[in-house]
């Protein structure tokens, strides 16, 4: 009996850019197969709307051709495709959870030589993805079984790309409605937010950081307040 093909290594896949695995041909492969499994992961997207996919990269050459590869397999899934452009790996992962996605694809070879990159997947959670997730987008690379999936009109998938404002914004307005929702948990009137944390006897203090950080603008619209104080541990 011969082995499954493997592409997945420890993290994610890798390799020489423009030889398999990582050409175009194989991302483009990879795209479906991926929107495939993460659309059918959960019936519904995260935010109610279609699902979609975060997708950022380093500054090598070859992620450009990756890019366009992989997108064009997601969208033809009816997955709408998020580009956010050259950002480091944590902050895709912290994008896809922040926005919501249903996945988060990041293009890039870490600490590999320039020739190389690679193409690492996250969870809606923003964390690696899990094995057996890998194995089934594995396996549609090569099975050829969602060949005949061919979305049409209105069913393909849309790309937007997100500069760095409408990612601060659009963020800062996610995460703001994540410590909301925690409010309306406890069933806490919108004024009654700072007691709410008075009450937990937690105080937040905010240190440093431009006020353009979405976390500070998200943990203000609910009560806290910012310091330029040292606050040290006792």
């Amino acid at each position: 009996m011969s082995q499954p093909k493997k592409i997945f290594g420890t993290d994610g896949v890798r390799g020489t850019a423009n030889i398999e695995p990582v050409t175009a041909e194989t991302a483009l492969k990879l795209g479906r197969a991926a929107g495939h499994v993460f659309k059918n992961i959960a019936p519904h997207s995260r935010d109610r709307e279609r699902h979609k996919i975060v997708l950022g990269k380093d500054t090598r050459l070859s992620g450009y051709m990756l890019e366009n590869a992989i997108s064009s397999g997601i969208l033809s899934m009816g997955v709408d495709v998020l580009f956010i452009g050259p950002l480091p790996t944590p902050g895709v992962a912290y994008v896809t959870r922040s926005l919501r996605a249903d996945a988060g694809i990041v293009i890039t070879a870490s600490h590999n030589p320039y020739d190389d990159n690679g193409i690492k997947f996250f969870r809606p959670d923003g964390y690696k993805l899990d094995d057996n997730i890998e194995d089934q987008i594995e396996h549609l690379v090569f099975s050829g079984d969602i060949e005949s999936i061919r979305p049409t009109a209105d069913a393909i998938g849309k790309a937007v790309r997100i500069d760095d404002d409408g990612l601060d914004a659009t963020g800062a307005d996610v995460e703001c409605q994540d410590v909301r929702s925690h409010f309306d948990e406890l069933h806490v009137l919108p004024d009654g937010r700072e007691k709410c944390f008075e009450q937990l006897e937690v105080s937040i203090v905010l240190l440093d950081g431009p006020d353009r950080d979405p976390h500070v603008r998200s943990l203000q619209s609910v009560g806290t307040h910012r310091s330029d104080q040292d606050v040290l541990p006792k």
